[in-house]
């Protein structure tokens, strides 16, 4: 079920482009309140690889309820799909490693949940979070 959940995300995201990007978009926005959204809402994220003129980005927008609301815009300029990839996880990666919420709240993006947000990357081309199943804390 979780294949054809990623590719109807996929092509939602695809065919309602200009609605879904309702904030500026531009290479790797790295900004509190965007690092705070998604270190604070990992199981409502998804991630996709985006491809345009043979070269490859990513997008992560906010989760269905949010009606796919982009967060994060990588313009393509990777050469493959695995170099998109590594950048996706570089940057989520980032997230955990500077953000930081008010004392006494759990970190909830969690490098396990990374790694699996990197194999479903690698297999589909898309990660949708609520799909994968929660693990504990690192």
């Amino acid at each position: 079920m979780g294949y054809f959940v990623f590719w109807g995300i996929y092509d939602r995201i695809n065919n309602n482009r200009q609605s879904l990007t309702p904030r500026p978009t531009s290479t790797m926005r790295f900004t509190p309140e965007i690092s705070v959204e998604i270190f604070s809402n990992p199981f409502d994220l998804s991630v996709v690889i985006t491809q345009e003129n043979g070269k490859y980005g990513f997008i992560i927008t906010r989760g269905e309820k949010h009606k796919f609301r982009t967060l994060v815009r990588a313009v393509p300029g990777a050469a493959s799909i695995q170099d998109a990839t590594d950048t996706a996880i570089k940057y989520l990666t980032n997230v955990v490693e500077t953000t930081q919420l008010a004392e006494g709240d759990p970190p909830v993006l969690t490098l396990d949940l990374i790694a699996q947000i990197r194999s479903a990357l690698a297999t589909y081309q898309i990660a949708a979070t609520w799909d994968l199943q929660s693990l504990p804390a690192n």
